[in-house]
């Protein structure tokens, strides 16, 4: 006795080889059970009721994201100093938590060119006031400002930060690529 089933996936009828054979080949089996594990397990933001694929994560990217930035702008450089993740490590190590949050709050500025020389194949944010100049109970909305962060290409970063180039916060500006110039 022959017996003739459709493909739940691939609607192709074939012969049944097995005794609990459903789909023509492994190929479909699988393409159709994660298809419908996808439907299954689609969750909603609980925050913006925006459509999330990610089952472990309990908010969409944009709201998560934002969470953190809003959870972390109070708190202070004494705080993220005392992190377990940060303590007893190297002293290079002190700020890497505050420098990790600008990029992530600035992300929009690592795609713009670096704003002294026009460089654009990779750029740095800098702290244009140097996180350790300022004292431990400033808030990190203050150190991550927008007014603080600027975009530069690692030349143009270490210049600045080793004292090459002495600049005011008024010679970079924040929003256009700089003039070819080269003067800063």
């Amino acid at each position: 006795m022959i017996n003739t089933l459709i493909c739940p996936c691939c609607k192709k009828s074939f012969i049944k080889t097995k005794i609990n054979q459903k789909y023509c080949s492994d190929k479909c089996r699988i393409k159709f059970c994660v298809s419908n594990w996808r439907l299954k397990n689609k969750k909603l933001c609980p925050l913006c009721g925006v459509t999330k694929i990610n089952h472990e994560s309990k908010q969409c990217l944009e709201c998560h994201r934002d969470s953190i930035k809003a959870g972390s702008q109070n708190k202070t450089i004494e705080e993220f100093i005392n992190l377990l993740s940060v303590k007893g490590k190297h002293p290079s190590w002190r700020f890497n938590h505050i420098r990790s949050m600008a990029r992530y709050w600035h992300s929009d500025l690592l795609e713009k060119p670096c704003n002294h020389c026009g460089y654009d194949k990779h750029v740095d944010l800098c702290h244009i006031k140097p996180i350790a100049s300022f004292p431990l109970d400033a808030k990190i909305s203050e150190v991550n400002a927008k007014e603080n962060v600027i975009q530069l290409c690692p030349n143009c970063h270490w210049e600045l930060d080793h004292k090459q180039k002495m600049v005011a916060p008024s010679e970079f500006p924040s929003e256009s690529p700089p003039s070819q110039s080269g003067v800063i």
